[in-house]
């Protein structure tokens, strides 16, 4: 994968990248207005070469009429030019975007391109701040958009995971317990997020859900897996008729006493050749099979669980499904 330094340099160049990706220690809001003005004309290639805001020379036609679109100019605006269809209707060129709720002319391009590689990157808030210039609120909604933008990304463009020879590990995990004061009783609920991963692809989706019974377990893998995908889970009780529904494989794995089944000192499952593609099998095997044509197999829910620890690292001290659903978007 290209670096990311190394692609934006070699597009806009090490000079000009300067003027608005400064180094870690360089203030921000440096320089005079015409310098800020060139960074923010950066900042607009750097998002129209993304994609993030469209190209003049290569527009879709009209979503209501689907005539031919062109660019016309319109200087009141602040990237200078507006889009217009041959049928009379009129857009934005931030319409429908990511910067779409941005205020471009106070904001600037260039800070929406810093907070968009600072969120890829990870950076942390304190950095973040200590970049911009920003106070904490300012920081924490950026952030907190780019996971919003994120979760309907993941809605918008979902696709079942799995398939004929693909193996989906499945469970859930209690992220925390929500607590409701009525009166003196204090009533508790639990919150859960149940998900699965791809061996193959290694996509991911993730849902918080108010219980974990057999029936919401069911509708939730019905949505998000490929009905011919082999399952792997745990012996939870609600996962005990789900071979009902997904008739290609179901194995599980009894945590109590391992997390792996067979166990390693054991043999692993022998399916035959193409049963799965390479990367649900069993590549730390070693010994020859019992004949030709078999490969071995294991079941388990590392993979998923794996990132369970992630989300529940990145959540932090959130106690707020919508806080938490914020993250579980920016996992899948």
């Amino acid at each position: 994968m290209l670096d990311l330094n190394t692609l934006l340099e070699s597009k806009f160049g090490e000079y000009e990248l300067g003027l608005w990706l400064a180094g870690p220690n360089a203030m921000y809001n440096y320089g005079t207005a015409e310098d800020k003005r060139e960074r923010h004309r950066q900042g607009v290639t750097m998002l129209e070469y993304f994609g993030i805001l469209p190209q003049r020379e290569n527009l879709p036609n009209c979503p209501r009429c689907q005539s031919e679109m062109r660019a016309g100019i319109d200087n009141s605006r602040v990237l200078g030019w507006r889009i217009i269809c041959t049928g009379g209707h009129i857009y934005q060129p931030t319409n429908n975007t990511y910067v779409e709720q941005v205020l471009l002319k106070v904001v600037g391009a260039d800070m929406v391109v810093w907070a968009i590689r600072c969120f890829l990157e990870e950076v942390p808030m304190k950095e973040f701040m200590e970049y911009t210039g920003i106070t904490t609120h300012t920081a924490v909604a950026w952030y907190r958009y780019a996971r919003d933008v994120m979760v309907k990304i993941a809605a918008h463009d979902y696709d079942r995971i799995g398939g004929p020879n693909d193996v989906v590990e499945v469970d859930e995990s209690h992220i925390f317990r929500r607590k409701y004061n009525r009166g003196r009783l204090v009533t508790w609920e639990h919150v859960w997020v149940v998900g699965g991963v791809s061996r193959t692809t290694r996509r991911v989706f993730a849902v918080i859900v108010p219980r974990r019974t057999a029936q919401v377990l069911r509708d939730v893998l019905v949505y998000h897996v490929d009905l011919r995908t082999h399952l792997c889970t745990d012996q939870w009780a609600g996962y005990r008729t789900i071979h009902q529904t997904f008739r290609n494989g179901h194995t599980t794995v009894n945590h109590s006493t391992n997390f792996v089944e067979p166990v390693r000192m054991q043999d692993p499952l022998w399916v035959p050749v193409g049963r799965f593609t390479e990367a649900c099998l069993d590549n730390r095997m070693r010994g020859p099979p019992p004949e030709d044509g078999l490969v071995p197999f294991r079941s388990h829910t590392q993979t998923i669980e794996r990132c369970w620890r992630d989300l529940k690292q990145q959540i932090g001290n959130g106690k707020k499904v919508d806080y938490a659903s914020d993250y579980v978007g920016e996992i899948m």
